[in-house]
């Protein structure tokens, strides 16, 4: 659960990021709030896939 957490963290930070370096939030400003949303959910769909399997003997 904690890396799933950070990774969530993570691609909300970076999501913001973008949205400060497209410098377009004034024209858009949900662009301010959507983009570190799907950075969340991307960051956490990515955690769950990097989950170690497993391995049943």
């Amino acid at each position: 659960m904690d890396r799933v957490i950070s990774f969530a963290a993570g691609g909300c930070f970076l999501g913001t990021l973008i949205a400060f370096y497209l410098n377009n939030y004034q024209a858009n400003p949900f662009l301010l709030f959507l983009l570190p949303m799907w950075g969340m959910v991307l960051g956490i769909s990515l955690a769950r896939a990097m989950k170690p399997k497993k391995v049943v003997k």
